[in-house]
């Protein structure tokens, strides 16, 4: 069951069955690494992954329906009206884009492993880590209503990360002879 939790800010934490909602994906791609914004303050730090896993994709989408269900339960204390799950869908961001994207929050929290599980300290900068393999934990801490909608704090934990294989050769030639 979900619960959700006012804060001292306007956002509301999230748990099931008493605990935090953790969920993982298989070793799946960063297509274009993390991305890094700066607004002029802290910069935004997120990773995008395709996940490859439809079962990854499936449950993250069924974390989301619960959630907009436990959103309409409490509707009348949040948004001061009687809203339905497709009401408030309508008002929903996911993390989850179209093809089985996924954006999750990098924080300084999170951390970083080589593939065989060594601890990296990495300067983490737009771009980086781009085309590599990536395995995750990650946490669905909370929603924060911003702009008139609604989302998802989604935040990495645990990020392994696998360097791409070079596969076959790829030799230059300055002639035709060759």
């Amino acid at each position: 069951m979900i619960e959700l939790i006012n804060t001292k800010t306007k956002n509301y934490d999230i748990l099931r069955d008493g605990k935090p909602i953790k969920l993982k994906i298989s070793r799946s791609n960063l297509p274009y690494g993390f991305n890094v914004k700066d607004y002029g303050g802290t910069p935004s730090k997120n990773l995008v992954i395709s996940l490859s896993d439809q079962d990854d994709i499936d449950e993250y989408h069924t974390v989301e329906t619960e959630i907009i269900e436990a959103l309409s339960h409490k509707s009348e204390e949040i948004f001061k009206s009687q809203m339905s799950p497709g009401e408030i869908g309508e008002i929903f961001n996911s993390n989850m884009s179209g093809g089985g994207v996924l954006r999750l929050k990098y924080t300084k929290d999170s951390r970083l492993y080589n593939e065989a599980g060594d601890p990296l300290d990495k300067n983490i900068i737009d771009g980086i880590f781009s085309k590599w393999d990536v395995t995750c934990n990650y946490i669905v801490s909370g929603i924060y209503f911003m702009n008139r909608s609604v989302g998802l704090i989604v935040r990495a934990n645990h990020i392994k990360l696998f360097e791409p294989q070079v596969r076959g050769f790829m030799f230059l030639c300055d002639s035709d002879s060759d």
